[in-house]
């Protein structure tokens, strides 16, 4: 079994505390770690509990790197590169049938002892975030058909030529269309999620109360107990996959005190791995995606008005040798947007695509032409 993550240099320790709990509870199995920047970190190369580390630019599946990294934060980036990451081990570990694609803010508690009976079943499982159909109220249904109902922390994929071609779908939607924004109901790759099951057969939903705990589903998943130091069982069953994040932490003022206390001790004792394996200088590094050449942060605006615009131009194919001017005025944040005024931005918005659209329209329909040779010979 082969565990993958992606992240950028500032969560690696996450990440060291992810592949630490995974050598643990299931000896044998690998950790292939892909790395979103320019260089390989010395912690990352020296982590004995890491198998591989490769950089996602040198994985070969991106059509343009610099593209691809300029229309995404780090945080949508990272969800992004997710099914590139699978689909490289995937390819390369031709003998290995088994993947985990695990988030790097995860920690494995005890070992999966459900997976093999599901794998032969189902070449696809995915961690749903609601399990118990009382669950899902008004407030939570608002915000599974924002966010989806399955959550992209925990995905477990067997060799089969249905995963084959679930890797691609997954992988051409992260292409482009990975963001969060709230106003457009984009929830970087989880919504699309949703249609697995209807895409692709014999999909699991892995409904076991003890995978994937978190924020988003502590209120569901209350009842924990101790089962021995270091081990917890949710609702009866062993508690295998946690995030234990902040969330959690605030998320446990809601719950009966002797449950919330468990949850409690769990975070201190993540926070404290993790400040065991902290680097300081690295994790101030700034990600090598987020700026531009001349060492100028790239602003939220930028990125959003390349993805908008500027995506499918042969003239940016490498817009970190650009700045934030050539996209004009950089201002506050809003809604993904800069602007002081929002009227004000949508008319700027509104006046920047009518001087430009009929540019934009002779380059976008040349350039949309060469990407979809380039997925057809992909495919094949």
């Amino acid at each position: 079994m082969i565990v993958v993550t992606a992240i950028s240099a500032v969560h690696l320790p996450k990440a060291i505390v992810m592949a630490k709990s995974v050598k643990e509870q299931m000896p044998g199995s690998k950790v292939v770690v892909a790395l979103m920047e320019d260089k390989l970190p010395i912690a990352a190369r020296q982590c004995s509990y890491f198998d591989e580390t490769v950089l996602m630019k040198d994985i070969d599946a991106l059509d343009s790197v610099p593209k691809f990294f300029f229309q995404y934060t780090l945080i949508e980036a990272e969800r992004a590169c997710r099914s590139f990451a699978v689909r490289y081990v995937y390819d390369k570990y031709g003998s290995e049938n088994h993947f985990i694609s695990m988030d790097a803010g995860t920690m494995m508690l005890s070992p999966l002892n459900e997976l093999p009976a599901i794998w032969e079943a189902h070449p696809i499982a995915i961690a749903s975030k609601v399990i118990f159909p009382e669950a899902l109220d008004a407030h939570m249904q608002s915000s599974v058909r924002q966010k989806g109902i399955f959550d992209t922390g925990f995905v477990a994929l067997r060799r089969h030529s249905i995963t084959n071609d679930f890797l691609k779908w997954w992988c051409r939607l992260s292409e482009n269309n990975c963001y969060y924004e709230n106003e457009s109901s984009r929830f970087a790759d989880q919504s699309w999620l949703d249609f697995t099951h209807t895409l692709f057969d014999s999909v699991y939903a892995i409904r076991n109360p003890g995978y994937l705990v978190n924020a988003d589903n502590l209120m569901e998943r209350w009842n924990i107990t101790a089962a021995g130091p270091n081990h917890y069982a949710v609702e009866g069953q062993p508690l295998r996959i946690v995030q234990p994040s902040k969330g959690v932490l605030q998320a446990t003022a809601w719950i009966e005190d002797a449950n919330a206390m468990l949850y409690q001790e769990l975070y201190e004792n993540y926070r404290k791995s993790l400040e065991a394996v902290s680097d300081t200088e690295m994790e101030s590094e700034p990600w090598s995606y987020g700026i531009f050449s001349s060492g100028e942060v790239v602003s939220d605006r930028s990125k959003a008005l390349f993805r908008r615009y500027y995506y499918e131009n042969p003239e940016t194919e490498n817009p970190y040798l650009l700045t934030n001017a050539y996209f004009g005025p950089d201002e506050q944040v809003v809604h993904g947007y800069s602007g002081s005024d929002e009227d004000m931005l949508d008319s700027s918005l509104e006046m920047f695509e009518k001087t430009t659209v009929l540019k934009r329209r002779k380059l976008v329909r040349k350039k949309r032409k060469s990407i979809r040779r380039k997925r057809i010979q992909r495919r094949k």
